[in-house]
C-alpha cells in the first residue's frame, strides 16, 4: 500500500516539510531568472499541509493502537508540544525585554496560552495553537465520521465528505468577517481530516484508488501546480490572503507530495541501500523530521528577532 510507505517514511517526510518551511521563512529574494526556485518558495505553504495530514494520520494510528483514555491522550499530545513552545516563547519575550525594553504581561500570557493568534491576528507561532485545536477536536471528528462504530465504508465516506464540507463552509463564513486571518488555520482542517481518514485506511488495509493510484496523484500534483500559477498570475497578494486562495490547492496537493517523497525514499532503500551519501541524506531528513517542532520554533524566533533588529 502507498499509505504504508508514507507511514514508514513519515519522519523523513516531516523533515522535508521542515526544511521547506525554513526555506519559505528565509529572507531570500530570487531574481526572475531563478523563477522555478522562486515558485517553489512561493508554494511552501504546502509544507504546512503536509504536517496537518501526517498529524491526522499519526493521531488516528496512535489512538487506535494505544487505546488510551481521553485524558491520557490529551496529556500525551499536549506534553509533546507545550514545554518546548513555552520555553521558546519565554526566550522571545526575554529578548524583547532586554534589547527592546518592551514587555507586556497580557501579550506574554496570551501567547503562552495560544489565544494571541485567534484574538489578535498574531501569526508568529500560529501553527502551535492551530495544531492544539486539532488535537482537541480529533475525538469529535473520529466520533462523527464513525470509524469505531463498525460502519460500512460508504457511510464513513458520506460522513467524511459532510464534515469536510462543513469545515470549508466554516472557512467561507470566516472570509466575510474581520477574522479572515484564521483562514490560514481553518483551511487546513480538511487536510487534517483526510489525514485521519488515511490513518483509518492504513489500519484497515483497505486500498482506496485515490491513495494507491500513482498516476491519479501525478495528475493531481500537476493540476495543483497549474492552479498555483494561475492564482499567482491572476490575483494580488492582498486578495490571496483575504480569501485564502492559495490554501485550496494546498489541500489537494498535500497527499501527492507525501506520496512522491515516500516513493523517493523507498527507491533509495530498494536500489541504493549501499550508498553512504544517499543514506546520509536520508538520515538528515530523518533528523529534521524528528526535531521538526524544535526547529520550527527556533527558526521562527530567530527570523523574527533578526527582523526586529533589522
Amino acid at each position: 500500500m502507498s499509505l504504508s510507505k508514507i507511514s514508514r517514511y513519515r519522519t523523513e517526510i516531516m523533515g522535508f516539510a521542515t526544511l521547506w518551511v525554513v526555506f519559505y521563512h528565509a529572507p531570500i529574494v530570487f531574481a526572475n531568472i531563478l523563477a522555478p526556485i522562486k515558485f517553489i518558495k512561493q508554494i511552501s505553504y504546502s509544507s504546512v499541509d503536509i504536517f496537518f495530514f501526517l498529524s491526522g494520520l499519526g493521531l488516528f494510528y496512535s489512538w487506535n493502537s494505544q487505546k488510551k483514555s481521553l485524558t491520557e491522550f490529551y496529556k500525551t499530545r499536549f506534553l509533546k508540544i507545550l514545554p518546548s513552545y513555552w520555553i521558546v516563547v519565554s526566550i522571545y519575550f526575554l529578548f524583547l525585554f532586554i534589547y527592546q525594553n518592551e514587555f507586556s504581561l497580557n501579550n506574554f500570557l496570551s501567547m503562552m496560552l495560544g489565544i494571541n493568534f485567534y484574538l489578535y491576528n498574531d501569526k508568529i507561532f500560529w501553527f502551535i495553537p492551530s495544531i492544539l485545536v486539532c488535537y482537541l477536536i480529533f475525538p469529535l471528528i473520529v466520533n462523527f465520521i464513525g470509524f469505531e462504530n463498525n460502519n460500512s465504508l460508504q457511510i464513513i465516506h458520506e460522513n467524511l465528505i459532510n464534515i469536510i464540507i462543513f469545515a470549508l463552509i466554516l472557512s467561507w463564513l470566516i472570509t466575510a468577517t474581520d477574522f479572515y486571518y484564521l483562514l490560514i488555520f481553518t483551511l487546513r482542517i480538511p487536510i487534517f481530516i483526510i489525514g485521519i481518514y488515511a490513518g483509518y485506511i492504513l489500519i484497515q488495509k483497505e486500498p482506496v484508488p485515490i491513495f494507491e493510484n500513482i498516476k491519479i496523484n501525478g495528475i493531481i500534483l500537476s493540476l495543483c501546480i497549474l492552479l498555483f500559477n494561475l492564482i499567482f498570475a491572476l490575483s494580488s497578494s492582498d486578495m490571496r490572503w483575504r480569501l485564502g486562495l492559495f490554501w485550496y490547492p494546498c489541500i489537494m496537493i498535500a497527499y501527492p507530495l507525501c506520496l512522491t517523497i515516500a516513493l523517493f525514499f523507498d527507491y533509495i532503500d530498494n536500489f541504493y541501500s549501499d550508498s553512504i551519501f544517499l543514506k546520509n541524506i536520508k538520515n538528515m531528513f530523518y533528523f529534521f523530521g524528528k526535531y521538526s517542532l524544535q526547529i520550527y520554533l527556533i527558526h521562527v524566533t530567530a527570523f523574527k528577532i533578526l527582523q526586529v533588529n533589522i
